[in-house]
Protein backbone atom coordinates (compact mmCIF):
# COMPACT_ATOMS: atom_id res chain seq x y z
CA UNK A 1 0.00 0.00 0.00
CA UNK A 2 1.45 3.31 -1.07
CA UNK A 3 1.25 6.26 1.29
CA UNK A 4 -0.44 9.36 -0.08
CA UNK A 5 0.79 12.82 0.74
CA UNK A 6 -1.42 15.87 0.60
CA UNK A 7 0.12 19.03 -0.75
CA UNK A 8 -1.04 22.21 0.91
CA UNK A 9 -0.33 25.55 -0.68
CA UNK A 10 0.09 28.51 1.65
CA UNK A 11 0.07 32.01 0.27
CA UNK A 12 2.86 34.45 1.21
CA UNK A 13 0.32 36.45 3.25
CA UNK A 14 -0.62 33.32 5.21
CA UNK A 15 3.05 32.51 5.81
CA UNK A 16 3.64 36.03 7.16
CA UNK A 17 0.58 35.76 9.44
CA UNK A 18 1.87 32.45 10.84
CA UNK A 19 5.31 33.97 11.54
CA UNK A 20 3.82 37.04 13.25
CA UNK A 21 1.18 35.26 15.31
CA UNK A 22 2.04 35.06 19.00
CA UNK A 23 0.02 32.85 21.27
CA UNK A 24 -2.13 35.07 23.52
CA UNK A 25 -0.75 33.66 26.77
CA UNK A 26 2.85 34.43 25.73
CA UNK A 27 1.91 37.96 24.68
CA UNK A 28 0.32 38.58 28.09
CA UNK A 29 3.27 37.01 29.90
CA UNK A 30 5.87 39.08 28.04
CA UNK A 31 3.87 42.27 28.65
CA UNK A 32 3.56 41.42 32.34
CA UNK A 33 7.30 40.67 32.60
CA UNK A 34 8.11 44.03 30.96
CA UNK A 35 5.86 45.81 33.47
CA UNK A 36 7.35 44.06 36.50
CA UNK A 37 10.89 44.71 35.25
CA UNK A 38 10.08 48.42 34.92
CA UNK A 39 8.37 48.58 38.33
CA UNK A 40 11.23 46.91 40.18
CA UNK A 41 13.91 48.95 38.41
CA UNK A 42 12.29 52.38 38.07
CA UNK A 43 10.11 52.23 41.18
CA UNK A 44 12.12 49.95 43.53
CA UNK A 45 9.70 50.62 46.39
CA UNK A 46 7.25 48.30 44.58
CA UNK A 47 9.43 45.27 45.26
CA UNK A 48 7.72 43.07 47.88
CA UNK A 49 4.53 45.11 47.38
CA UNK A 50 3.52 43.84 43.93
CA UNK A 51 3.40 40.16 43.09
CA UNK A 52 2.23 37.76 40.41
CA UNK A 53 -0.34 35.02 40.76
CA UNK A 54 0.24 31.86 38.74
CA UNK A 55 -3.19 30.27 38.49
CA UNK A 56 -2.84 28.77 35.02
CA UNK A 57 -2.80 24.98 35.17
CA UNK A 58 -1.18 23.01 32.35
CA UNK A 59 -3.69 20.16 32.46
CA UNK A 60 -6.68 18.78 34.38
CA UNK A 61 -4.53 16.85 36.85
CA UNK A 62 -2.50 19.94 37.75
CA UNK A 63 -5.73 21.96 37.85
CA UNK A 64 -7.25 19.56 40.40
CA UNK A 65 -4.07 19.71 42.50
CA UNK A 66 -3.99 23.51 42.36
CA UNK A 67 -7.66 23.72 43.31
CA UNK A 68 -6.98 21.49 46.34
CA UNK A 69 -4.14 23.85 47.28
CA UNK A 70 -6.48 26.86 47.18
CA UNK A 71 -5.95 28.25 43.68
CA UNK A 72 -9.02 30.25 42.65
CA UNK A 73 -10.12 30.75 39.04
CA UNK A 74 -10.26 34.37 37.90
CA UNK A 75 -7.74 35.84 40.31
CA UNK A 76 -5.99 38.85 38.79
CA UNK A 77 -2.50 38.41 37.31
CA UNK A 78 -0.82 40.96 39.56
CA UNK A 79 -1.73 42.10 43.03
CA UNK A 80 -0.35 44.99 45.01
CA UNK A 81 -0.71 46.19 48.57
CA UNK A 82 0.28 49.78 49.29
CA UNK A 83 -0.58 52.01 52.26
CA UNK A 84 -3.43 49.80 53.51
CA UNK A 85 -5.00 49.53 50.05
CA UNK A 86 -5.26 46.34 47.97
CA UNK A 87 -4.98 46.57 44.17
CA UNK A 88 -5.73 43.97 41.48
CA UNK A 89 -4.14 44.37 38.06
CA UNK A 90 -5.38 42.14 35.25
CA UNK A 91 -3.00 42.03 32.30
CA UNK A 92 -4.55 41.45 28.87
CA UNK A 93 -3.58 41.58 25.23
CA UNK A 94 -4.84 44.55 23.24
CA UNK A 95 -8.04 42.69 22.35
CA UNK A 96 -8.27 40.62 25.54
CA UNK A 97 -11.38 40.62 27.67
CA UNK A 98 -12.25 39.35 31.13
CA UNK A 99 -13.51 35.80 31.51
CA UNK A 100 -16.65 35.09 33.56
CA UNK A 101 -14.46 33.96 36.50
CA UNK A 102 -12.39 37.17 36.25
CA UNK A 103 -15.53 39.31 36.25
CA UNK A 104 -16.75 37.53 39.40
CA UNK A 105 -13.35 38.03 41.06
CA UNK A 106 -13.41 41.72 40.17
CA UNK A 107 -16.85 42.18 41.75
CA UNK A 108 -15.80 40.32 44.91
CA UNK A 109 -12.61 42.34 45.31
CA UNK A 110 -14.29 45.70 44.67
CA UNK A 111 -17.02 44.78 47.19
CA UNK A 112 -14.23 44.44 49.78
CA UNK A 113 -12.59 47.75 48.89
CA UNK A 114 -9.94 46.63 46.41
CA UNK A 115 -9.16 48.82 43.41
CA UNK A 116 -9.20 46.81 40.17
CA UNK A 117 -7.44 47.69 36.92
CA UNK A 118 -7.65 45.91 33.56
CA UNK A 119 -4.62 46.84 31.48
CA UNK A 120 -4.80 45.95 27.78
CA UNK A 121 -1.12 45.85 26.80
CA UNK A 122 -0.67 49.55 27.42
CA UNK A 123 2.74 50.07 29.03
CA UNK A 124 2.22 53.80 29.60
CA UNK A 125 -1.06 53.06 31.36
CA UNK A 126 0.67 50.54 33.64
CA UNK A 127 3.38 53.05 34.52
CA UNK A 128 0.85 55.78 35.25
CA UNK A 129 -1.21 53.43 37.47
CA UNK A 130 1.86 52.46 39.49
CA UNK A 131 2.93 56.10 39.81
CA UNK A 132 -0.58 57.05 40.95
CA UNK A 133 -0.66 54.24 43.52
CA UNK A 134 2.75 55.14 44.93
CA UNK A 135 1.91 58.82 45.16
CA UNK A 136 -1.36 58.20 47.02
Amino acid sequence: MQRQTAIVTITPAQQQAIREKKPRVYAEASFQAKCIFWAHNERPETEDHIWAINNNSKNKREGAKNKALGVIAGVSDLQMFWKNQFYCLEMKTVTGSLSTAQKKWRLKMEAHGAIYYKINEDFEMFKSIIDKILES
